[in-house]
């Protein structure tokens, strides 16, 4: 395992705040917002992986969709603890 399993992780983290952001402006609840985002992630990361298999030089590597996925899970549980944390605050 070399360090980019930690840029897979770090990156689907980054990319599934930012879709939580934008889903949840929407008429999505928090909750929603983030395990959506979490399947957009994972399936984006799928997609991703069996597309370099006609690259050469390249393949599917399962461990960075594993990596992918435990980033977007941990971005989504942390970005709906603040976004529940800031909404309890306004009410």
């Amino acid at each position: 395992m070399g360090p980019d399993k930690l840029l897979h992780l770090i990156g689907h983290a980054g990319y599934v705040v930012a879709l939580a952001n934008a889903i949840s402006a929407g008429r999505r609840t928090d909750g929603g917002a983030a395990v959506l985002a979490v399947c957009i992630s994972t399936t984006h990361s799928l997609v991703t992986g069996r597309l370099q298999k006609r690259v050469p030089g390249r393949a599917f590597e399962p461990i960075d969709v594993l990596a992918s996925l435990v980033g977007a899970i941990l971005a989504a549980i942390g970005w709906y603890a603040v976004n529940e944390t800031s909404t309890d605050e306004c009410q």
